[in-house]
């Protein structure tokens, strides 16, 4: 999970960096200089606004990952809620030197010190005033500029509405600059590596577990045990009540876990569970995946295998009076060729806004009826 998780931000922060990049270089005078600087303040010396984002990526026309987040922040104090694939909920609060967290599944919270409090309170934490900061920033700006060529002129502004005027950046493959386009693949193989060529998959993992651990060891456990276990929802007066059962699941996990280390060592493909427990085998990953597309996202690098190239990325934002960003909708579609040599297209979609923007205020988390985890 931790890995998939650290695939996807590398992923939507280089498609991030990607349309960015490009919304620098196609740009107007004013529109140019107006979202670069929006930009940049965004990042350096904002330290009280309250964001709303959206992140969905899509494969084929269909969707194969979704995540959605707001954040509030008010310099070292913010609260941050976001909702990912799974559909669990988690919530972070930072206030007054301390950090609470629960999973909205979760009976309990969690509660420690706050990060950052030593750090300028801007959302790259860093000090935008530093030399060695002014000096990396103006690199930075002069590759990028490098990067993505002499292009100025394709930012349109669409229309003052109110307080906000809007703009659109609208680039077609033809248009994308060749080291970007040239780079992506070098990334996506850095990211991901070598494509996995054998791999044991579940329809649902945890009830298979216990399903296996109930026919094993003869009993049946409860939906306390079982919602406790997924979540690791444990304070140290119930672990030590039911410890015995929670360590002889876990050593049954881990065995289970050997065992399909030694099959992924000896085999090729796909083994995969059913939600009834039976099994079925699939020589390759292409193969699993055409009967299973809901997995895709989990097996990106096969999808990738063979190269990525972006055939056009459309940004329209909107920049308030004071020249802050107010929102920002990004879309970038891909091209992909996959282990088989089978091409696909790839849409990824952010849409982010900004507002109370100085106004902005963090009160404490409610944690409800939550106990703290011990």
């Amino acid at each position: 999970m931790q890995a998939r998780r650290r695939l996807v931000v590398c992923l939507v922060a280089g498609v991030l960096l990607l349309a960015v990049s490009v919304g620098a270089a196609f740009g107007s005078v004013n529109g140019y200089d107006r979202y670069k600087q929006a930009a940049k303040d965004l990042l350096l010396r904002e330290e009280n606004f309250t964001a709303q984002a959206q992140i969905q990526l899509a494969m084929d026309g269909a969707e194969i990952f979704r995540w959605a987040g707001s954040w509030a922040k008010d310099g070292a104090d913010s609260a941050s809620v976001s909702t990912a694939w799974e559909g669990d909920r988690e919530y972070i609060t930072e206030k007054d030197g301390v950090r609470t967290s629960f999973s909205e599944e979760s009976c309990l919270y969690d509660q420690g010190p706050a990060t950052r409090r030593d750090w300028p309170q801007t959302i790259l934490g860093v000090d935008a005033d530093d030399e060695m900061i002014r000096r990396l920033l103006d690199f930075a700006e002069n590759a990028l500029d490098l990067a993505v060529g002499n292009l100025k002129n394709n930012v349109v502004q669409l229309a003052n509405e109110g307080e906000t005027t809007l703009y659109q950046v609208n680039v077609a493959q033809v248009q994308i600059p060749t080291l970007l386009n040239a780079g992506l693949p070098a990334l996506a193989y850095y990211l991901m590596g070598s494509p996995q060529e054998t791999a044991v998959e579940y329809a649902d993992y945890l009830d298979f577990l216990y399903t296996r651990y109930e026919q094993a060891r003869g009993v049946t456990l409860s939906q306390e045990i079982r919602d406790r276990y997924a979540l690791g929802d444990y304070t140290s007066s119930w672990y030590e009540a039911h410890r015995t059962l929670v360590e002889d699941l876990s050593s049954f996990a881990q065995d289970w876990a050997s065992q399909c280390a030694a099959w992924e060592g000896e085999h090729k493909g796909v083994l995969y569970y059913r939600a009834d427990g039976t099994e079925q085998t699939y020589a390759t990953v292409g193969a699993f995946l055409a009967d299973h597309p809901e997995k895709r996202f989990a097996h990106l690098d096969y999808c990738l295998a063979q190269g990525v190239a972006v055939d056009t990325v459309v940004n329209t934002f909107r920049l308030d009076q004071a020249g802050r960003l107010a929102d920002s909708d990004f879309q970038v579609t891909l091209t992909g060729t996959d282990q088989a040599g089978e091409r696909h297209t790839f849409q990824a979609h952010f849409t982010v806004a900004f507002t109370q923007y100085g106004t902005t205020a963090v009160p404490p988390l409610d944690v409800g009826e939550r106990q703290l985890r011990s």
